[in-house]
């Protein structure tokens, strides 16, 4: 998974030109139930102020980056913080299988990589440039970033110490990617469209995400495919084919209410977190 998905300046304003939220409906439909949320407004550690991505380890462990606090923090899998490091302006971040923490700065164009634990191993700058709009490691560890451009929008893939492996280009801007279990992409772009590739760039299939502002997708270990549309408060959930097999979310401050949903992440145990960026918390919840 995440950037913002990122939403950012001239390439992907998807969702902040309307805070509001579409209808409300407090009902969960069947199969999707509230688990629980952690969230404090702060500068301190383990506190959130704009929180960009968020990312699930291995061990269940959630790492989120915030570039306004300029941290990296990562709690227990209900939301126990645990520990934290500093990275300047983080916007994307991603766990691969061995636990290697990847985080992005846009701005700067590079990507550097650390321990679970957030000791530095090192960094690199990809190819070309533009905005680095998502990144995801594969199940064998490779790292694929989406890249918006002026000059050219791709999906370009890199060994997890930064060889580069390859890349495709697409005609869209690309603004959150995802790999699946079985090395599947997913790419999201601005034009609501859901595109998946094999793991070197041919294209198999694609559908219209429901809504009017997706900006983020991720991929449950049970196959199911997440998108969150941050202007009408909803998540979004389809199975492979890219059929609707439901929703839930509404505008609000209780558990399932939002105020511009806009990064989420799927953990095992078919449960998935959501970064409710306007009131200041994660949720998460376990659909079936």
């Amino acid at each position: 998974m995440r950037t913002i998905a990122l939403v950012s300046g001239a390439f992907l304003a998807v969702c902040f030109a309307n805070f509001g939220c579409g209808e409300t409906d407090d009902d969960f439909p069947p199969g999707v139930t509230y688990e629980g949320e952690w969230g404090e407004e702060g500068h301190g550690p383990g506190e959130f102020t704009t929180v960009h991505d968020m990312a699930v380890a291995p061990n269940g462990n959630v790492y989120t980056v915030d570039p306004s606090t300029q941290m990296v923090n990562y709690f227990t899998a209900e939301g126990v913080y645990v520990g934290s490091w500093s990275f300047h302006s983080g916007d994307a971040i991603a766990v691969s299988p061995n636990t290697n923490v990847y985080v992005v700065n846009s701005i700067d164009y590079y990507i550097r990589y650390y321990t679970k634990t957030g000791e530095y191993l090192g960094h690199w700058t990809p190819r070309g440039d533009g905005f680095i709009s998502g990144i995801s490691v594969a199940p064998d560890t490779k790292v694929y970033i989406a890249v918006a451009s002026y000059s050219g929008n791709c999906v370009q893939y890199y060994s997890r110490t930064g060889s580069f492996r390859g890349e495709w280009h697409t005609s869209y801007y690309p603004s959150a990617l995802e790999v699946s279990d079985d090395g599947t992409v997913y790419v999201l772009g601005t034009d609501e469209y859901v595109r998946c590739y094999t793991a070197n760039g041919s294209f198999l299939r694609r559908w219209r995400a429901g809504g009017h502002s997706a900006s983020d997708i991720t991929v449950g270990s049970d196959g199911k495919i997440f998108v969150v549309d941050c202007d009408e408060c909803r998540i979004r959930y389809y199975d492979a084919e890219g059929t609707e097999l439901g929703s839930w979310g509404w505008e609000g401050p209780g558990p399932g209410g939002f105020n511009l949903p806009d990064r989420l992440s799927a953990a095992p145990l078919s449960r998935v977190y959501v970064n409710d960026h306007y009131n200041r918390r994660i949720q998460y919840f376990h659909v079936e």
